[in-house]
């Protein structure tokens, strides 16, 4: 499946009027999770890097707490580009907790909270890092200065995130990218998660801003430091301080805010 497709537009400028051109439009596309054949989840997702999506997501929504408790996955893209089912093969012991903690997630772009049925559902309690990563100011910067050039979806259409795994001397390793900030983070989670890479050597940079639930899937995989390219939120500080995640926010070239961790070297 295609992650783009081109449309003619009528582009406006002041000093030129109305031009018609060919511009390239991201995609996205119904993708449905089944669990042991039933149905837990549908996410809008830009059609790439299935399997990938499907351990992250697994893993951040509480349904497996390895990757061994995934026992196979089977993509099976639907008629006429309608969607995309993955089906998931788990453990009984995952299926067991995939009855206590299911919820229904529709329709939005990444959005990790559609279908919660009560507060009490929505702020889950955040997993504790192992680990202290203390990444220097100049690597962070090596990394943002690199990502762009990682962004190929970004680039041709303007509307994608990145979510980055990234050296501790800050060397891009590995780019997912998804119309949704909440995909791309599962997406570079269940690769990460999938080739068991060591969580204590590196960090993770995001094209978005620093919301909770990206602080959350951060936690689950036990990354220790979080950069993001726009603002936190005040509860995503307050959670990576739980979980002890040093958080980064307005990460450019030449400059970045250090949140959390603040008794630390910089």
């Amino acid at each position: 499946m295609k992650q783009s497709r081109t449309r003619q537009v009528a582009r406006w400028q002041v000093d030129q009027g109305s031009v018609s051109v060919l511009d390239e439009v991201a995609e996205e596309v119904p993708t449905a999770l089944v669990y042991n054949g039933l149905s837990y989840a549908v996410m809008m997702t830009t059609p790439t890097d299935f399997e990938a999506f499907a351990y992250g997501f697994s893993l951040t929504e509480g349904v497996v707490k390895s990757a061994d408790e995934i026992l196979g996955i089977d993509v099976e893209y639907l008629p006429d580009s309608a969607g995309v089912s993955i089906e998931i093969e788990v453990t009984q012991r995952a299926a067991h907790r995939l009855g206590e903690t299911r919820r229904t997630l529709a329709g939005r772009t990444g959005c990790g909270l559609c279908g919660i049925e009560s507060i009490q559902q929505a702020i889950r309690p955040i997993a504790s890092v192992p680990h202290a990563v203390n990444v220097s100011a100049e690597s962070i910067d090596i990394a943002v200065r690199q990502l762009q050039s990682y962004q190929t979806l970004q680039r041709a259409t303007g509307g994608a995130h990145a979510a980055a795994w990234c050296s501790l001397s800050g060397e891009i390793q590995k780019v997912f990218e998804d119309v949704g900030r909440h995909n791309a983070m599962d997406k570079l989670v269940g690769y990460l998660m999938q080739t068991s890479a060591d969580i204590a050597n590196g960090f993770v940079l995001i094209s978005s801003r620093g919301s909770y639930e990206i602080v959350q899937k951060a936690a689950v995989l036990g990354v220790a430091q979080l950069v993001t390219l726009s603002a936190p939120t005040d509860l995503a500080c307050r959670q990576a301080e739980a979980a002890g995640i040093r958080l980064i926010g307005f990460a450019r070239p030449g400059r970045q805010v250090q949140y959390t961790q603040l008794n630390k070297e910089n």
